[in-house]
């Protein structure tokens, strides 16, 4: 996902912050609106030692919600 070119809609405030954390690839996002409400998602991705798993990870999280998912893609 490529956020570097999308500025975000007039009266919110979005942003993302990439980082290494060992082998795996971690970004934290937020966007704020402009009623002041706060959307969070972190996000994991790692590839397997052997490279033929891809495991991503979020957890989003809003007022009154808060959601986990996992995928892991084979490849064949």
């Amino acid at each position: 996902m490529d956020n570097a070119h999308r500025a975000p809609a007039r009266g919110k405030t979005e942003r993302s912050v990439q980082k290494w954390e060992g082998s795996t690839l971690v970004m934290h996002w937020e966007l704020t609106d402009s009623e002041g409400i706060t959307y969070v998602s972190d996000y994991s991705t790692s590839l397997s030692a052997d490279g033929k798993v891809l495991t991503m990870a979020e957890q989003y999280r809003e007022p009154g919600m808060e959601r986990i998912r996992d995928w892991a893609y084979e490849k064949q």
